[in-house]
């Protein structure tokens, strides 16, 4: 589960189990979808948080990751391009490690 985090920043968090945690890097490639929208936005891995629990301004709140502990932020410079912000909007993100 990811929600667009902010409009003047490029990224979505996105909740991972500790598998798909364990092999990701900095810079390793994603691609990210809205739910019920076919488009799909291009970027990489900017952050890994682990057991990290959430501050600040996320759209994910603790309460909701408890079985997927794990956060990542995701840098998608195309993004930017959705007209309506979409903050709050779900989606899907799919990470290519072997890419990376």
């Amino acid at each position: 589960m990811l929600r667009v985090v902010g409009c003047s920043a490029v990224s979505v968090s996105a909740a991972v189990s500790e598998t798909v945690y364990d092999q990701l890097k900095s810079g390793t490639p994603a691609r990210f979808n809205f739910y019920g929208d076919s488009a799909f936005y291009y970027g990489t891995v900017a952050n890994l948080f682990g057991h990290a629990v959430p501050t600040g301004d996320y759209a994910i709140t603790p309460a909701s990751l408890a079985a997927d502990a794990y956060r990542v932020v995701v840098s998608l410079p195309t993004l930017g391009a959705v007209p309506d912000c979409a903050v709050g909007r779900r989606g899907e993100v799919v990470f290519d490690p072997a890419a990376g």
